[in-house]
C-alpha cells in the first residue's frame, strides 16, 4: 500500500462522507451504551434546534401531592460570568459545558426510547445519561439532599421534556442516588 498515492485524500474524504449521510442505528446492547462515554458526542454536526436546560427543586416530607407544590425550579446550569481568565483558565465554563453536553446526550436519548417506553419512568432512569444528571443535581444540593426533582424544559419553546418523580437519597446511600 502506497499512503503517498493521491487516491487516498479521495477515499478518506468518501468514507468521511459516507458517516455523516449514515442513519444512525441505536446500539441492540444495553452495555454497549457505557462504552460511548469514551468518544465524544458528535450529534452538534446534525440539526440545530432548542436547547434543553435543566433545572430541580428540593421537596420537603410534609407535600401530600407534587404537583400542586409550590417550591420554586432552580436552573441547575446557571449561565457562568466569564472574566478574563476565563480565557486560560475557564474550570466553571467547562463544568457546565459538560453538563450542557450530558443533558443534550439525555435529551437525545429519551428521543430515542420506544414510545411504548416513555409510559414508565424506569426506562429513563436506567439510562446512563439520566444516572449522570442525576448525579449532578445531587452535587449541586449538597450531602444534605433530602427529596429532591428533576425537570427538564426546552429553552426557546418551554416544552417539558422531563419531570421525574421525587428521589429520595438516603442516609445510607453514598452515591447520593437515592430510590
Amino acid at each position: 500500500m502506497d499512503f503517498a498515492s493521491p487516491a487516498w485524500p479521495a477515499v478518506i474524504a468518501v468514507v468521511l462522507l459516507a458517516t455523516v449521510l449514515m442513519e444512525r442505528v441505536p446500539l441492540p446492547v444495553r452495555s454497549l451504551g457505557l462504552f460511548k462515554a469514551l468518544f465524544p458526542s458528535w450529534r452538534f454536526f446534525e440539526d440545530v434546534g432548542p436547547s434543553p436546560r435543566l433545572f430541580h427543586r428540593t421537596i420537603g416530607r410534609d407535600v401530600l401531592d407534587v404537583d400542586t407544590c409550590e417550591v420554586p425550579w432552580t436552573d441547575t446550569l446557571p449561565p457562568q460570568p466569564r472574566g478574563p481568565g476565563a480565557l486560560f483558565l475557564n474550570a466553571r465554563g467547562n463544568l457546565r459545558f459538560t453538563g450542557g453536553s450530558v443533558l443534550d446526550q439525555l435529551v437525545a436519548e429519551i428521543g430515542d426510547l420506544p414510545d411504548a417506553a416513555l409510559g414508565t419512568f424506569e426506562a429513563v432512569e436506567g439510562l446512563v445519561a439520566y444516572r449522570l444528571v442525576q448525579r449532578m443535581v445531587v452535587e449541586r444540593l449538597g450531602p444534605d439532599v433530602g427529596a429532591y426533582q428533576i425537570r427538564v424544559v426546552l429553552d426557546e419553546t418551554g416544552e417539558e421534556i422531563l419531570r421525574s418523580p421525587v428521589h429520595v437519597a438516603r442516609i445510607d446511600d453514598p452515591e447520593g442516588q437515592g430510590t
